[in-house]
């Protein structure tokens, strides 16, 4: 299993390192996962709005399943 978390910025990693560690927040980020996806690549698109120079608010802008 390869997992990349990356960002143009410093605050958009921080932010998705937190989606992906946090049980809670991965979960909702997966409620609309297809049947199967445990076995498929998946490809997470967030939109985060940086508050006072921390990431705040992320939000799942589109996923993709292959």
């Amino acid at each position: 299993m390869i997992v990349l978390v990356s960002d143009c910025t410093g605050y958009g990693t921080e932010d998705a390192a937190r989606l992906v560690t946090d049980p809670e927040l991965l979960s909702a980020a997966l409620n609309n996962a297809p049947k199967g996806w445990q076995q498929k690549n998946l490809q997470l698109v967030l939109h985060i709005e940086v508050v006072a120079n921390s990431p705040a608010n992320a939000r799942l802008v589109s996923s993709y399943y292959w």
